[in-house]
């Protein structure tokens, strides 16, 4: 939805302790929003196949080096894209040093401040609305990150906001604070490990499967961040991911819903499901097989034949050993 003759002004300050600004951790989850994503679309475009990573977002720091260090070895994608992404994250070969703190921290501070004409919102077969329904006149945010790096295998990450007004925003997925129209909550609190080629990551993140940008097959990447158990296992030719989230719940009755007259409410619980394996023959060349589901239960039993990776889900929904 947008405003006719709108005009949007942000204003950010940023303050960061000195151990903010060193590289990041390889298991940093790269946020949806983030311009390098645009940055190595943009490589990719230019004929550099190296600067293909995944299909599935957040992409990991780690395999943003890897890739831009196969770029450097191919003269088609020198340039500066390329010397702009190797600046931002560059190959992590420094030894550690054992003394310094493991502990990082971030803070961050957005205005912004929207102007609306004529008070209606295009296009019009949406109806004429009113200003009280388009984005809020002025929105501060507010954000605290805090980063603990267990080592080359291990990342403890959370990051706490604060939103003056959530009218509008999708991201949100936290009640008002008290009777306010602003929220607090987190967009980030997860803890991730690497075994091997494995990584495991659980806690609150947001993801982004199957396609480009901000989109996806699994729901909408523009939605809030999901509470997930994540699996990454990637090869030089394969790339298997699974993921197990949960959404919020839902309450039926009688008066909105199809309930019969007299029949108590039933809270629902909505979860998410996703697994896939990508093929990749060449540098070239790509091939995804994957599955989502959204599967919703009145208990709130996760169904493990769910998490099962190499089990077809549309088999798991019709197995008569399954409820609901």
């Amino acid at each position: 939805m947008h405003a006719g003759r709108a005009a949007t002004l942000w204003l950010a300050a940023l303050l960061a302790a000195p151990m903010a600004a060193a590289a990041q951790h390889a298991l940093v989850g790269l946020p949806l929003s983030d311009p390098a994503y645009t940055q190595l679309d943009g490589l990719m475009r230019q004929g550099c196949a190296e600067a293909r990573i995944s299909q599935f977002r957040p992409y990991f720091v780690g395999d943003i080096r890897s890739a831009l260090a196969r770029a450097e070895r191919n003269s088609s994608c020198t340039g500066t894209l390329l010397t702009a992404l190797r600046a931002r994250f560059p190959v992590d070969t420094a030894p550690r040093d054992t003394a310094r703190s493991r502990l990082s921290f971030g803070a961050e501070g957005t205005l912004q401040a929207t102007g609306l004409k004529n008070g209606t919102f295009y296009p019009l077969w949406q109806d004429v609305r009113p200003t009280s329904e388009g984005e809020p006149a002025a929105v501060g945010i507010g954000r605290i990150r805090l980063t603990y790096d267990g080592g080359p295998h291990v990342l403890l990450v959370t990051e706490a906001f604060g939103e003056s007004d959530v009218r509008n925003d999708p991201h949100t997925r936290e009640s008002p604070f008290r009777n306010t129209s602003g929220v607090v909550g987190f967009q980030d609190a997860y803890i991730s490990a690497e075994v091997g080629k494995l990584i495991v990551s659980r806690g609150r993140a947001r993801e982004a499967w199957l396609d480009d940008g901000q989109e996806s097959l699994v729901l909408s990447a523009n939605g809030p961040a999901y509470d997930r158990l994540l699996f990454s296992l990637r090869f030089s030719k394969f790339e298997l991911r699974a993921f197990a989230a949960t959404i919020n719940d839902v309450v039926l009755d009688s008066t909105h819903d199809v309930l019969p007259e007299g029949v108590a409410q039933q809270r629902w619980h909505r979860f998410a499901f996703g697994h896939a394996i990508t093929y990749k023959p060449t540098k070239k060349i790509e091939l995804t097989l994957g599955e989502t589901a959204m599967v919703q239960r009145q208990g709130f039993t996760v169904d493990l034949a769910y998490l099962n990776p190499l089990m077809i889900y549309q088999t798991t929904q019709h197995d008569t050993s399954q409820n609901g």
